[in-house]
């Protein structure tokens, strides 16, 4: 079965590539609630894409070019303790980005993006120079929910794309761009209300970086969890 989707310039991370969380949301939500998608090429954006759904797989292509693959996961992630609201209030307030940001435009995590335009998840550390556990609020915006009013799949994607990122390298991050993500959805969003979301380190060897993150409400409960692997730009003062 072939379905055709458009990333639009919305959506973009860097200036003229769709942003990696979100393209990859735009294939798993083929697959279903836990799944593995890793990029290939970069997405473009604005042109008509096909996305390849074959038993508990899906490719996205643009022309004959593979721009993504995903299949089903069976993703088991030892969570930690997750902040509460009123920590990620203050912890986002601690956000890098705010001041110096690779991607100010980026649809995620870019400062520059007004809320109902970009997501504005700028997770900062819980504790003020421990780098552990970061975390700020999301208000999702109306737009973002389906016809029935659950909040749509591939933002959840999106919205735990950057902070693997930013939870993965702590206060000395290098340039990177996302590899893969794996990602689980444990429960639908219906409500309107703000979200937490958090990430952590889990993993730097050479110019691979791995990161979690996860989204759980107000009260607590985990909404979604996710691993992204990030690769280092040549060039970055990390590379090995």
């Amino acid at each position: 079965m072939n379905n055709q989707e458009i990333i639009s310039s919305r959506f973009r991370g860097p200036p003229t590539t769709g942003n990696g969380g979100y393209s990859c949301g735009v294939v798993a939500k083929h697959i279903g609630d836990c799944a593995k998608v890793r990029l290939h090429a970069s997405p473009p954006l604005d042109q008509t894409l096909e996305v390849k759904v074959t038993n508990d797989c899906a490719e996205l292509y643009f022309t004959d070019e593979l721009i993504a693959s995903g299949v089903i996961s069976e993703l088991e992630m030892q969570v930690p303790q997750l902040p509460s609201f009123e920590q990620a209030q203050q912890a986002q307030k601690r956000f890098i980005g705010y001041e110096d940001h690779i991607f100010p435009g980026c649809f995620v995590c870019g400062p520059e993006r007004d809320h109902g335009d970009g997501l504005r998840i700028f997770p900062g550390p819980v504790i003020e120079g421990n780098w552990s556990m970061l975390a700020c609020v999301w208000q999702p915006s109306d737009d973002l929910y389906d016809h029935e009013g659950f909040l749509k799949p591939e933002f959840i994607w999106a919205a735990l794309d950057c902070p693997t990122y930013f939870g993965s390298g702590g206060a000395n991050l290098s340039k990177a761009l996302l590899g893969e993500q794996e990602l689980r959805i444990v429960s639908s969003v219906k409500s309107k209300s703000p979200l937490i979301v958090s990430c952590w380190p889990i993993s730097d060897e050479g110019r691979k970086i791995v990161g979690g993150a996860a989204i759980s409400s107000q009260e607590g409960e985990l909404i979604a969890f996710a691993k992204g692997t990030w690769i280092r730009l040549q060039g970055s003062s990390s590379d090995a």
